[in-house]
Formats: structure tokens, C-alpha cells, sequence
């Protein structure tokens, strides 16, 4: 496992203890969530180690009607030396979004406001 340094002020470096804990995400209304095994735990140096799953997190939610209500996933994981997060529509093939990142708080950063937006210019369905 490889591990972190968190800025000792940001709210993810907070949320995280010495035992392995899940690591609270805001994920708005409108996605549902198939898999978060997100977890984290502070070392005794003060850095911070966490899962190194290529299956962290899984969600799906729906857009708009206006946007043909097509179901978008959002999945991220951790692939050796980084995190990736990619927005998919249909599969695999259908790439939106991609992002890799080595760096643990731009990746909860990218996440949430990954959630929080109106991907690929739709909205989820309420």
C-alpha cells in the first residue's frame, strides 16, 4: 500500500483516525452507490495509507429527460501508483470523463464534485 500526506486542516485528513475507517464522502441525492469500500487510517508518521482496490467506489445515477435519461456511472479505484475515476455511459467503451491522480486529497476533491455536477450536461433525476 502506498501512503499520504493530507493537509492537517482538510476535511478528509479530519474524518480519518489510526483504525481503518470508511471515508465519509457527500454523495448527493439522485445517485445510488453499488460499492464504496473507500477506507483509510493515519499512520503513526502522520501520513496516511489507503485501500488500494482497483474497485473502491461504484455509483450510478440518471440523467435528466432531456438528456434521454441515460444511466451514467462514476467509478474510481486505485491502480498501483494512482487513482483513477471515470465517468461511463453504456459501458466501457463510452468514456466521458477521466481522471488520475496520485495525490489522495484531489482525488476526494474530484470525486465529490464529480457527484455534485450536472455530468455530460444533465441533471440526475429526482
Amino acid at each position: 500500500m502506498t501512503d499520504f500526506w493530507l493537509p492537517p486542516d482538510s476535511l478528509v485528513a479530519g474524518s480519518i483516525t489510526e483504525f481503518w475507517t470508511t471515508v465519509p464522502l457527500r454523495i448527493p441525492a439522485g445517485w445510488t452507490v453499488h460499492r464504496n469500500i473507500f477506507a483509510a487510517r493515519r499512520l503513526p508518521s502522520g501520513r496516511y495509507e489507503a485501500e488500494d482496490s482497483e474497485d473502491l467506489f461504484w455509483a450510478t445515477t440518471r440523467l435528466s429527460v432531456e438528456a434521454a435519461g441515460e444511466e451514467v456511472h462514476l467509478d474510481a479505484g486505485w491502480y498501483r501508483t494512482h487513482f483513477r475515476l471515470v465517468v461511463f455511459v453504456h459501458g466501457w467503451d463510452d468514456i466521458r470523463q477521466d481522471h488520475w491522480t496520485a495525490d489522495l486529497g484531489d482525488f476526494v476533491t474530484t470525486l465529490e464534485s464529480w457527484l455534485a455536477s450536472n455530468l455530460l450536461g444533465g441533471g440526475p433525476v429526482n
